[in-house]
């Protein structure tokens, strides 16, 4: 059972946040700009609201999920930061000796919603970004990335077959981020907007899916674009067909003509011929979205899996897509 929080601090708990938290500070700024509340909004039908033991806030949970992807902390380190660092207390809207949530209550938050849930959430900041005008439909890039699972290969055999059946993660696969590159995970890919570095949708695929078949879930349900921008692994006659119900002007770089397979009425079956003034364009686009990824990796924890399993590793690709997200939308919205 969980009922709201009650907002009121403390005078000697807001004197303290007021004294020792400046106006610029970046937490300060989020929790002004952004209302949380829609957190418990979206997730009310989730908890009983007058049977069993009192819960937390589902918004405070979800925030302490958002400063430990922020800040790239275990659910352990994340749970010791919010107990002694004031200006994690002041965003998550505790007052200075109140207590704070435990690192199982995170394992359990994160179990209740699910990918569905968290994927709403990201939806709902994206629509936060798309309401105040920051993102713009001329242009979206979509790219995949390597996200290697929480495994060490060396201590289980090197055949595949073998790695499967003993692997503590049943669900990652190997797969290669280049001819020579095999790697043992998922792939995460995204779709930004080139104007505003937002990522508008986020998806996650054991590393041996095609990259081509994911073009479809990035494009649900996300904000319009005119022009999607790719690299050639998306270059199939399918993703075409696609581009053209949507009314989509491609921009992926093409493949050899003699490894695209052609589907019967489609415009796709014409051969691709770009300039080569074109595919410079495509190349120095698509550059966008890599510095996105490499920032994702750096400081949003998405290099490796946090945990074990295809659900848990969407979860945590959302939490980091959405921490990057309120991060870019403060520092675009004016002061």
């Amino acid at each position: 059972m969980y009922k709201e929080k009650d907002k009121q601090m403390t005078f000697y708990g807001e004197l303290i946040y007021n004294e020792l938290i400046p106006k610029d500070h970046f937490l300060r700024k989020l929790k002004e700009t952004i209302d949380f509340s829609f957190v418990n909004k979206e997730l009310k039908d989730l908890y009983s609201h007058n049977n069993g033991r009192p819960c937390w806030e589902p918004q405070i949970i979800f925030k302490m999920l958002l400063l430990q992807f922020l800040y790239d902390v275990s659910d352990a380190e994340i749970e010791e930061a919010c107990r002694y660092r004031i200006d994690f207390r002041y965003f998550l809207g505790l007052d200075v000796n109140e207590p704070v949530p435990d690192a199982t209550t995170l394992v359990k938050f994160r179990e209740r919603l699910g990918e569905e849930k968290f994927a709403e959430l990201h939806n709902h900041i994206v629509q936060i970004a798309y309401n105040h005008k920051l993102i713009s439909d001329k242009l979206h890039i979509v790219d995949a990335t390597a996200v290697k699972a929480k495994v060490d290969i060396l201590k289980i055999k090197k055949k595949q077959q073998d790695v499967y059946e003993q692997s503590p993660d049943k669900d990652a696969r190997f797969g290669h981020t280049s001819p020579n590159d095999v790697f043992y995970g998922y792939k995460a890919y995204i779709r930004m907007d080139k104007e505003s570095e937002i990522i508008t949708s986020v998806a996650v695929a054991p590393a041996n899916w095609q990259e081509a078949n994911m073009l479809a879930k990035l494009l649900d349900g996300s904000p319009p674009a005119k022009s999607i921008c790719g690299d050639k692994a998306f270059d199939t006659p399918q993703n075409y067909l696609l581009f053209e119900q949507l009314n989509i002007c491609s921009l992926i770089l093409p493949k050899q003509p003699k490894t695209n397979k052609k589907l019967s009425g489609c415009f796709c079956n014409q051969p691709r011929k770009l300039s080569s003034n074109t595919i410079k364009l495509i190349s120095k686009l698509r550059s966008n979205i890599e510095h996105k990824i490499a920032q994702l990796k750096k400081y949003y924890s998405l290099a490796k899996c946090r945990y074990w399993g295809l659900i848990k590793t969407k979860i945590q690709a959302f939490l980091s897509c959405i921490a990057a997200n309120l991060r870019r939308i403060i520092l675009l919205l004016p002061p």
